[in-house]
């Protein structure tokens, strides 16, 4: 065993295939245990969009023994919590329980990571209840922009899959093919435990071997490419009839959080349009002009580079010209970066918060499941206030200079293409036939 993050320990060898990460705590007698597999949306049968979050959720639903009514009233005895949050790339199980309870709950948990039955009543249930949600999805104009957007950008790549699956694709998951699935990818060799708490480690490590015995390795799943954009400008215009406010998303090619220049593009990128009111986006769109209550850029990370983007959200008379200035605002952000007076602020501000990203025992969990997730060094997010306070000005000027690619910005607005689309077209230079347009009624 190796010491990893002071009080985190790694355990692994070929007969053991499953890295377990312990970190002893005696604040509060509680335990808290993950379980993640690196298996995701991005692994989905292209006519079963949404395979992983109804597995994710089927595997709480029932096993050999119990039913979904029984696991929860079980649950509810203990005192305990066990949910399931599905990712892109990977699927992670949380539980927390009293660590007097510790060991009946990981009876529980381990006879639902082993021994799932999919029962066919409760993915009737579930399909309708995903089924709904993806419709109050595409009811609200926020998240209906930026599923076309992800779809639109990555085309045939797997991170346009989105994560809760497409109405088209839903019907056809069936209990077969979860249990195909789960057999497939859900094994020890795909699984990573982290757990903190008042515990021995010794009780978390016979949890997982526990595990490994009813999940033996078996292959791992597909690695992820690199996704191969167009290295020019697109437009895409979702059309909605009778839109007072419009929906605006423009992006480009992200970069790996591994990646040397990430640090300095993290904080250019706070103080261009990280939020706060004192970001250039929000200063020049929101505080003078007033065209959208909000202005905000961001990166979207996975293991291979995703996504860097903004987004603002204008009324329908204010679009045009809110497109433009932000355009423009993102070719002086690629020319001359950010201010020594931004650069300053927006240090400081990141650095003097970057210890609360990993104060707590449960804090730290959630850092070394990234880590582990996507591939990042040992440590990465406890010293990412330093590596942020070593950055120079001109460092992070120079990262901008090379990353950000004014003529390759990917643009999509939502809005209606009778009164907005001729102008969208006019304010970009282009042909209005250069413009692709779909209905917001299609399932992207």
């Amino acid at each position: 065993m190796k010491t990893l993050n002071l009080a985190f320990l790694f355990l692994a060898s070929s007969a053991f295939a499953t890295e377990v990460i312990f970190e002893k705590d005696n604040s509060f007698p509680i335990v808290y245990i993950n379980a993640a597999f690196t298996v995701g949306a991005v692994h989905d049968p292209l006519d079963q969009s949404g395979q992983a979050y109804l597995l994710c959720q089927m595997i709480l639903r029932g096993t050999a023994t119990k039913t979904k009514t029984q696991i929860e009233e079980y649950l509810d005895q203990l005192g305990a919590r066990l949910d399931c949050e599905t990712r892109a790339e990977s699927i992670v199980f949380r539980g927390a329980v009293l660590t007097g309870q510790f060991s009946s709950f990981s009876e529980i948990f381990l006879d639902l990571l082993s021994h799932p039955s999919f029962p066919q009543a409760e993915l009737i249930k579930l399909k309708s209840e995903v089924t709904s949600r993806i419709l109050e999805q595409q009811g609200k104009d926020n998240s209906l922009a930026k599923r076309h957007f992800d779809s639109w950008f990555f085309g045939q790549h797997p991170y346009a899959k989105p994560v809760i699956g497409k109405l088209k694709t839903i019907p056809n998951i069936t209990s077969e093919s979860l249990k195909s699935a789960f057999d497939k990818w859900m094994h020890a060799g795909t699984l990573l435990i982290v757990a903190t708490g008042d515990i021995e480690q010794s009780q978390i490590e016979n949890f997982a071997r526990q595990v490994v015995k009813n999940r033996p390795k078996k292959e791992s799943p597909p690695s992820i490419d690199v996704p191969q954009v167009a290295q020019k400008q697109r437009v895409q215009f979702i059309d909605k009839p009778d839109r007072s406010q419009t929906q605006i998303n423009v992006g480009q090619l992200g970069i790996k959080l591994n990646d040397s220049k990430y640090h300095a593009l993290y904080l250019a990128n706070h103080a261009f349009g990280g939020g706060s009111f004192s970001a250039r986006m929000m200063t020049e769109v929101r505080v003078k002009r007033g065209w959208s209550y909000g202005a905000y850029s961001y990166f979207k990370d996975a293991s291979q580079p995703k996504l860097w983007q903004y987004y603002l959200f204008p009324a329908s008379k204010d679009t045009l010209q809110a497109l433009k200035l932000t355009l423009e605002m993102t070719k002086e952000f690629q020319k001359s970066g950010i201010t020594e007076a931004e650069f300053e602020s927006a240090k400081r501000s990141l650095v003097n918060n970057a210890g609360f990203n990993f104060n707590t025992p449960l804090k730290r969990v959630e850092n070394t499941l990234s880590e582990h997730l996507l591939g990042l060094p040992e440590g990465f997010w406890k010293d990412f206030g330093e590596k942020l306070n070593d950055l120079s000005h001109s460092e992070v000027n120079n990262a901008v200079s090379s990353f950000i690619k004014p003529d390759q910005l990917a643009i999509s607005v939502l809005g209606t293409a009778s009164q907005l689309k001729s102008g969208v077209a006019k304010t970009l230079g282009i042909d209005e036939k250069e413009i692709q347009t779909v209905s917001y009624s299609e399932d992207p």
